[in-house]
């Protein structure tokens, strides 16, 4: 997973949460926010979301296989 600040481009710059495989080469960004102090808070948060939800997946596909 990844934070990025992507250079301005047809919608302006702005903060883009990324997911993708640690062992690929593909990412999909599954947030994007505006480069602004609110859209980072919200990025931070979202990411922070993305992060647990994988943890909890995790966890999941852990207990199922003991």
């Amino acid at each position: 997973m990844a934070l990025l600040d992507t250079s301005p481009g047809p919608e302006g710059r702005t903060f883009k949460v990324l997911v993708g495989p640690a062992d690929g080469n593909t990412i999909a960004a599954v947030a994007v926010m505006p480069a602004t102090d609110e859209g980072r808070v919200d990025a931070d948060m979202s990411a922070m979301a993305v992060l647990r939800a994988l943890e909890v997946t995790e966890q999941g596909s852990s207990s199922a296989s003991a």
